[in-house]
């Protein structure tokens, strides 16, 4: 008898959302994802050929990424499995469940192991073992591991090998996996001692307590020190999933926030002060291979640079390019020192004078690029994709059965390969790209050419298989929409991350009232969200490609010339825009109905454009004036033909939303 088969994994969002760091952020999407290829890996060895999602790689796949290829993500797994009876499928259902586990157990061994062995520092300084039994609060380790993992599955036999009952199962599978998530069994809650609900609480999780050791004066020192080798703060505490993310993560190659922030500035500095860019790098490579490296700075690791070609002229994690960061560091490299001394060697004054040595050369290597260049770009743009109408492709595939379905899956492989190439080519790193979804970071003069870049790619792969599949109609095949989140490089990766999805809901639904269900998605939505002050919604739909390439000229014209135009300006329209607001709509003059205002804002525009001053008290140039009066009210390509009150705010809200994206605000130069 044939089952259909669906595993899936719970508690996936909470685990890959406990995140600080950019490093936990990935490494977390990266368990999971190989979590269920272990599952998906199992199913395949008992019967080979099964597999729909993930589709296995055949002859033709020649260029793609096989199996363990740690690349290559698994988002969940359905399989068509041949089994006597129900027993036997559900004998090979617990053993894919046995296969999930012990990876996530060898995930943990893997932790306790770098806990416990003797680690380097820039592979020259010897560090004494640290003993994980020492360092680790046992019970609660042990507890919260076997708690982590929500393996859901559901199982339906095949009537026959017709594709009707192909279709029939499949829906019922999909009902089956609802009822079960919507019924989800709690256990109970393991850390039941009185002392363990009194520790303090993650940092990264609140509702799991710390599974870090207290510092207790017999074992303050060791406790010290291995929290500074394995990356984790000394007010930080971490449960069993955070510190399996953060200790095993380290040693994996990826980009962090700041790095992927500083690239524009970096390029620059490359390109224009080749010299003192040599300096720069000498400089930091000297940071970072100091006694203290993981305060003073750090490389990005053996394999970041041929997974990321674009940082190989500064593989750096790149935080003291930032001037409140060297100082922050050299505060954290003294009290690392001075809590250890005989690990570090030698005396605190030449301890000490080995620090301000390594600092200075930084500074003096950084100074003349800040006073040519400005410090780099604080801000950079997390970026949220998921596809639209992906239900009703796999639901309208289900009628042509599995081979359908595999071909789907197919799309969905070839899609998501492609987005790291997508990611590399717009000086980007991808967090996560299995089937339609995609969690990326990139620059913020990069974030809309990329965006559209992965829709377009999204779109190429999955129209085929919709036409396959009897969609024929454009608008009702699958589009991508994509969320920008504007953030802080300090901003906690946790609440970046929820930005970015309310971005994706702004691409979705819209920035007012929820939008019609066939006006949803295919969209761009653009979420600003500044340090301090309101944020900003933007939404442009992927088929209104002369809205999106006016705001791409925008950005394209704010980056090449920023002294054109005041870094105010923007601030300054939405204000105007803002102040007629409540006036009437339309008025009645000489017998033609017109918006009044629209009238109020056109003249208050002319108004304020020309007393505007640029920093050298010069007013701004004819040509700059107009370009500014053709973004706002200019309809297409005619300078004469005006536009409604919404659109001009949409307008207003384009030229601000670009300014950013440019990389040159007043805001962007907040520490």
């Amino acid at each position: 008898m044939k089952f259909l088969v669906h595993i899936t994994l719970g508690n996936i969002q909470g685990f890959i959302g406990a995140a600080r760091r950019t490093r936990d952020l990935w490494f977390g999407s990266f368990v999971l994802s190989e979590l269920s290829k272990a599952a998906a890996l199992h199913l395949r060895q008992v019967q080979p050929g099964c597999l729909v999602f993930p589709v296995e790689r055949g002859a033709s796949c020649n260029g793609a990424l096989n199996w363990h290829d740690e690349r290559f993500s698994v988002a969940n797994v359905v399989a068509v499995l041949t089994c006597n009876d129900k027993a036997g499928c559900a004998a090979v259902l617990r053993t894919a469940k046995t296969a999930v586990s012990e990876k996530w157990q060898a995930f943990a061994a893997d932790a306790r192991a770098k806990i416990t062995a003797a680690s380097a520092a820039g592979g020259r300084r010897r560090r004494d073992s640290a003993n994980a039994q020492e360092f680790l609060r046992e019970d609660v380790w042990t507890a919260q591991l076997e708690d982590v993992v929500d393996y859901i599955a559901a199982a339906v036999p095949l009537a026959d090998d017709s594709n009707d009952a192909y279709a029939k199962a499949s829906q019922r599978l999909d009902d089956l996996l609802a009822a079960r998530k919507r019924t989800h069994v709690f256990r109970q809650y393991a850390e039941r001692s009185a002392p363990a609900l009194a520790l303090p609480k993650s940092s990264l999780d609140g509702a799991q307590s710390t599974a870090i050791q207290e510092a207790r004066t017999d074992n303050r020192t060791l406790i010290a020190r291995t929290r500074r080798r394995m990356g984790i703060e000394p007010a930080e505490q971490l449960d069993a999933a955070g510190i399996v993310k953060r200790v095993v993560g380290r040693g994996r190659a990826f980009v962090p926030v700041a790095r992927v922030a500083s690239e524009l500035w970096l390029a620059q500095a490359q390109q224009q002060y080749p010299r003192q860019f040599d300096v720069l790098v000498k400089a930091y490579d000297a940071a970072c291979d100091s006694d203290v490296a993981d305060y003073l700075g750090t490389d990005l690791g053996p394999g970041t640079s041929e997974r990321y070609p674009w940082v190989r002229k500064f593989p750096y994690d790149a935080q003291l390019l930032y001037p409140p960061r060297i100082d922050a560091a050299l505060i954290a490299a003294r009290q690392a020192m001075e809590a250890d001394s005989a690990e570090y060697g030698a005396t605190s004054d030449q301890r000490n004078n080995s620090l301000v040595a390594i600092a200075d050369a930084l500074l003096e290597a950084l100074k003349p690029l800040w006073t040519a260049l400005g410090s780099p770009q604080r801000y950079y743009a997390m970026i949220y994709a998921d596809g639209d109408r992906m239900g009703k492709l796999v639901r309208a595939s289900a009628t042509f059965g599995a081979e359908a379905q595999r071909s789907v899956s197919q799309s969905l492989s070839t899609f998501a390969e492609a987005v790291p190439g997508i990611l590399n080519k717009h000086q980007g790193a991808s967090i996560y790209a299995g089937g339609d979804d995609v969690l990326a970071l990139v620059g913020l003069d990069q974030a809309v050419a990329c965006a559209d870049a992965l829709q377009s790619a999204f779109r190429e792969a999955m129209s085929p298989a919709a036409k396959d599949c009897g969609i024929t109609d454009p608008k009702a095949q699958p589009t991508l929409r994509v969320g920008i989140v504007i953030a802080h490089y300090l901003m906690p990766l946790a609440d970046v991350r929820e930005a970015a999805k309310r971005a994706g809901d702004v691409a979705k639904y819209g920035t007012g009232a929820p939008l019609p269900p066939g006006e949803q998605g295919n969209a761009l939505g653009v979420w600003l969200q500044p340090r301090s002050g309101a944020g900003l919604a933007l939404r442009l739909r992927w088929d209104d490609q002369q809205a999106v390439q006016r705001l791409r000229d925008q950005i394209a014209y704010l980056s090449a010339a920023p002294q054109r135009l005041p870094s105010g300006l923007p601030n300054e329209v939405g204000a105007l825009y803002q102040s007629f607001a409540a006036l009437p709509a339309q008025q009645q003059s000489a017998g033609v109905q017109h918006d009044l205002r629209l009238t109020l804002f056109s003249g208050a525009l002319e108004t304020l454009l020309g007393r505007k001053r640029l920093d050298d008290g010069s007013s701004l140039l004819a040509g700059d004036r107009q370009q500014v009066v053709t973004w706002l009210t200019a309809q297409g390509d005619s300078a004469t033909e005006s536009l409604g009150w919404e659109q001009v705010g949409q307008r207003c809200c384009e030229f601000a939303v670009a300014r950013w994206l440019a990389g040159h605000t007043e805001q962007a130069e907040e520490s």
